[in-house]
């Protein structure tokens, strides 16, 4: 059982409804292979705090972890892990990360100053691509391959870009008349039609059904 353990996050692999990551507070990542029936600590990420994790759609055994100042990578379904991104700041937070899911190369990471990332070789290099008024709480995109990227920040609203991060529409007004509204903790993509979103925060949850124009 994992009901003692403090939890952020959990994550499905997308390949396999059974695989499921979950990042905690203080007990490093856990994973389970058979639903929730058993759980095992994933090797090498035993403690500390894991903010984010993505998993590769194209490739199960690929999955990207933010933990601290941190950006973690295993290609070995957990056997191991390297290091692809480190923030001289020993105070800095890593608190997002989204594999694309039509281009296993393209890698977004986002962090507690705002700071978006992206790495367009398996994150094996990064550079900057913007960055937003407040914390990056989590990435959302297309699944379909539009090459649209959602960012959910702590308290600047949402972050949209059309062109995989070149150019980026900040919709902020548009949530100024909901309670939480420029503070959503994680956005989701109706699977069957990616203009359907949803917007979730601790005061409730939104729906836009036109790309968050409202």
């Amino acid at each position: 059982s994992i009901g003692n353990i403090a939890t952020v996050l959990g994550v499905f692999d997308p390949q396999d409804s059974a695989t499921m990551y979950v990042g905690t507070t203080q007990n490093g990542l856990l994973m389970t292979l058979d639903g929730g029936a058993s759980w095992q600590q994933a090797r090498g990420l035993t403690s500390g705090p894991i903010a984010a994790v993505s998993v590769d759609a194209k490739d199960k055994c690929t999955v990207f972890v933010a933990r601290a100042n941190q950006l973690l990578k295993t290609d070995t379904c957990g056997r191991d892990w390297d290091q692809v991104y480190y923030d001289p700041r020993t105070a800095q937070q890593y608190t997002a990360v989204q594999v694309d899911p039509t281009n296993s190369l393209v890698v977004y990471a986002g962090n507690a100053d705002g700071d978006i990332l992206r790495s367009e070789d398996g994150g094996a290099s990064w550079r900057t691509l913007h960055r937003a008024d407040a914390r990056i709480n989590s990435f959302v995109m297309d699944p379909n391959g539009t090459q649209t990227l959602y960012v959910a920040t702590n308290g600047a609203g949402i972050l949209k870009s059309t062109d995989r991060g070149t150019t980026w529409q900040e919709i902020r007004a548009e949530l100024d008349g909901y309670d939480g509204g420029r503070r959503p903790l994680m956005l989701v993509l109706d699977p069957t039609n990616p203009s359907v979103m949803y917007h979730v925060s601790r005061t409730g949850i939104l729906r836009s059904e036109n790309g968050g124009a409202a």
